[in-house]
C-alpha cells in the first residue's frame, strides 16, 4: 500500500545533490490539513546541484513533465492522487522519487 504525497513531502532526484520538498499547488483537498498533491503537481524545490553534465554542475531548476503512475483508485479534485510510490520524469533527464511524506500513517489502495 502508498502513501499520499501532501505539501512539506520530500523527494530526491537522481541528478541532484540534496533533497527537494514538494508544495501543492493543483488543488485545495486536504488529508490532516495538509493539501493532497496529484499526478499534475509540478512544484519542487531546487535539488541543489544538478550533476547531469558531471563536468560542469549547474544550479537544480527542476522541470517536471509527469509522475507515474498515480493512484487511478483515488481521486483528488478528480485527478489521481500522487503517492509514495511514483516517480517523476524532469526534462533535464533525473528521475524523481519520494523520501518522507508526512502522511506516513495513511494509506491508499
Amino acid at each position: 500500500m502508498a502513501n499520499p504525497i501532501v505539501t512539506g513531502s520530500m523527494c530526491m532526484c537522481t541528478f541532484g545533490v540534496a533533497p527537494g520538498v514538494v508544495t501543492v499547488t493543483t488543488q485545495f483537498q486536504t488529508l490532516s490539513k495538509m493539501p493532497v498533491g496529484t499526478i499534475l503537481e509540478k512544484v519542487v524545490t531546487p535539488f541543489g546541484m544538478c550533476t547531469m553534465v558531471p563536468i560542469a554542475p549547474m544550479p537544480c531548476t527542476p522541470v517536471i513533465t509527469s509522475w507515474i503512475p498515480g493512484c487511478p483508485t483515488v481521486m483528488v479534485g478528480g485527478k489521481p492522487m500522487l503517492t509514495n510510490t511514483c516517480k517523476g520524469i524532469c526534462a533535464k533527464g533525473g528521475i524523481i522519487s519520494f523520501t518522507m511524506t508526512p502522511a506516513m500513517t495513511v494509506k491508499t489502495p
